[in-house]
């Protein structure tokens, strides 16, 4: 869900653009999603969406990187 706010709420550029995220997280529009987003339960979901979004980044540049050197 941190991933695919992100995608949705965030200024452009994302940290980590991908269009297919609001679906893996379940939501079938983002009028959905933004519907079940409950901000006064998510004080800190700003800074906690970001935080996902460049875990997930590291994640996939690092194994971006390992199949370069012919990790499978």
């Amino acid at each position: 869900m941190h991933r695919a706010a992100h995608s949705l709420l965030d200024d452009d550029p994302n940290v980590l653009a991908d269009p297919f995220v609001r679906t893996f997280a379940g939501y079938a529009s983002d009028a959905d999603m933004l519907q079940a987003l409950d901000p006064a339960r998510l004080c800190d979901f700003p800074r906690m969406r970001v935080l996902f979004a460049l875990r997930n980044h590291y994640a996939e540049d690092e194994l971006a990187e390992a199949m370069t050197r012919g990790i499978e």
